[in-house]
């Protein structure tokens, strides 16, 4: 009689795991994963690899081992995630998803994060194919790329080294916009920019030791503003200005306005003007804008005072 009952335990929890298996078509289920009617199933199926490995009291019959290997049970995770990375550096094996991605869908448009064991369906616990072609990207433009690897991607889809390039501009934008509004909650909530050196949040209000770094952030949109970084563009500035950012503190302003122009900071000094313009001109309706020698005059006195 008590094996009976385990025995239908043992099926009810495993036809849990065949449900989960079917919706994420994997069995790497994290640990503390509960299940909607409670069943801790993460639990479960890490109770599972270690009865089988001897390193917990139990018993699976192959009957069970059988089950559990027809919804994809994947009994040594560490080997799992080891062969991964080990396929990952397998060339021809990561071309041959990309061939079948380019199969099914007719371009190798293929997003950064994404993941797959077929070249076909996303899974997030897939080969990363994204970031795989992204990495050949990166050897291509760089002229590191083996050509007969080149020649290879060249016909499946002779622009995918474009592609890749503008995938991961999107993905940049994406991240901008993301730390942009995390920034944004912060400043509606302390009507102010002004935070601790390391602070950490994941809904821009408050701290979290695990969450998004604004205030690194803050900083490098500052160092881009004066040039030593990549610069803002446009749409960026605008979008800054509007939480009233201190670009500098007034002895740095000082010392950046004094600065002589030389041929080692030319490109550096006409991204820093052009930025502190751009901040000055946002502050006028764009349909009113004053005539070209009260802007100069007015972008003098802003200059004193900024």
């Amino acid at each position: 009689m008590k094996d009976e009952i385990i025995s239908k335990k043992w099926l009810k929890n495993y036809n849990l795991a065949k449900k989960y298996y079917i919706e994420h078509d994997n069995l790497l289920i994290p640990s503390d994963y509960i299940a909607p009617d409670g069943t801790k199933l993460g639990y479960w199926i890490e109770t599972q690899r270690r009865v089988r490995k001897g390193k917990k009291n139990g018993n699976l019959t192959e009957k069970q081992i059988s089950l559990l290997d027809d919804i994809g049970m994947i009994w040594d995770v560490y080997s799992f995630y080891e062969e991964q990375n080990n396929k990952l550096n397998d060339w021809n094996f990561m071309y041959n998803l990309a061939k079948n991605y380019y199969k099914q869908n007719g371009n190798l448009k293929i997003p950064y994060d994404f993941r797959t064991f077929d070249g076909n369906k996303f899974n997030k616990n897939g080969y990363k194919l994204g970031s795989w072609l992204g990495i050949q990207k990166n050897l291509y433009t760089k002229r590191k790329l083996d050509l007969e690897k080149a020649r290879r991607l060249n016909l499946l889809d002779h622009k995918w080294y474009l592609i890749v390039s503008k995938q991961r501009r999107s993905l940049i934008e994406v991240r901008w916009n993301y730390m942009y509004d995390l920034l944004s909650k912060y400043y509606k909530t302390n009507n102010s920019l002004k935070m601790e050196k390391n602070f950490r949040t994941k809904d821009g209000v408050n701290e979290c030791h695990n969450g998004a770094r604004i205030s690194s952030w803050y900083k490098t949109q500052k160092r881009k503003y004066i040039g030593e970084l990549k610069s803002l563009n446009d749409y960026q500035i605008e979008k800054m200005e509007k939480l009233n950012p201190i670009w500098f503190n007034e002895n740095d302003d000082i010392k950046l306005q004094k600065e002589v122009i030389t041929s080692h900071n030319t490109v550096r000094k006409k991204i820093e003007i052009l930025n502190r313009c751009r901040s000055y001109l946002l502050k006028y309706d764009k349909n009113s804008l004053p005539n070209k020698d009260e802007i100069n005059k007015k972008f003098i006195k802003y200059l004193e005072k900024h």
